[in-house]
């Protein structure tokens, strides 16, 4: 039997080879420290707390009726009456602020409250001061825009703030109910007695946590992202290293790769 002629790979051919083989799953190591850099860091200090709150106006409007309902449905005039509800984050540094009208009251007066382009939402944005924070100031700072909103309505010249009348034998008298840390001196109620004496309006103003309402983001998009990602990435160099592998086994015994073939057959059998 004549025997089979192997042929070995120049030593530079090797070394080429292997590289070329590497070079994809180095790349992809690379880029995958960066990414981890990039999103594991932040991912991070989410989990551990430095998550962003996730205000939603679903849930705020939520908890605005539910809370006017709560304080006025017992009332003898429902629908006359006003809730102003301030979220307040940790660090007082955001803020989240929905006000309501009841039914009952004038279009024009609830206009002064409607949206971040009326009297409220214009005094808002002026007086708040975010880079400064507000945990020494909100007191004074709601009542300078509650107060704004009255000198509003009282340019209105209007005779009263109500559709129709009502049956006003048993009010809900204007108060604050602050579920937060912050401390307030006395402005802010001073102001809002000041807009029901105005205005005949009952204003209850609600000073809660924002992060308790809205609860925190979880990044599960960030984390599905890097799970995803590390597992292609392991795929890849674990497929890259199984293909080294090989390529050096050829090296070494390149016999054991070779397949004979029906023309290696009939050579052996005419005598070559």
């Amino acid at each position: 039997m004549a025997k089979k002629e192997w042929s070995i790979s120049l030593k530079r051919e090797f070394y080429k080879d292997i590289f070329g083989i590497a070079l994809f799953p180095f790349m992809l190591c690379i880029f995958t420290a960066i990414v981890f850099i990039v999103y594991l860091s932040p991912t991070i200090k989410m989990i551990k707390g430095d998550r962003p709150i996730q205000y939603s106006d679903k849930v705020g409007t939520y908890y605005v009726e539910t809370n006017y309902n709560d304080i006025y449905g017992t009332s003898s005039a429902p629908q006359d009456n006003m809730v102003i509800v301030f979220f307040a984050n940790k660090d007082c540094d955001q803020y989240y602020c929905l006000p309501m009208t009841g039914n009952n009251i004038r279009k024009d007066v609830a206009s002064v409250f409607a949206g971040s382009e009326s009297v409220f939402g214009k005094a808002m944005r002026e007086k708040m001061d975010l880079d400064r924070g507000y945990k020494y100031t909100l007191d004074d700072d709601l009542a300078y825009i509650i107060g704004k909103a009255e000198e509003k309505i009282a340019s209105l010249s209007i005779t009263s703030s109500f559709k129709t009348e009502s049956d006003r034998g048993n009010i809900i008298g204007s108060h604050i109910i602050n579920n937060t840390d912050i401390e307030l001196s006395g402005s802010l109620n001073a102001a809002i007695k000041s807009f029901t004496e105005e205005t005949d309006i009952s204003v209850t103003v609600i000073i809660d946590k924002a992060e308790s309402v809205f609860g925190l983001k979880t990044p599960t998009s960030n984390i599905l992202f890097l799970v995803a990602f590390t597992a292609l990435s392991i795929f890849y160099i674990v497929k890259a290293t199984i293909k080294i592998v090989r390529r050096v086994r050829f090296e070494k015994n390149p016999q054991l790769f070779y397949k004979p073939t029906i023309y290696d057959q009939n050579s052996e059998e005419d005598g070559y």
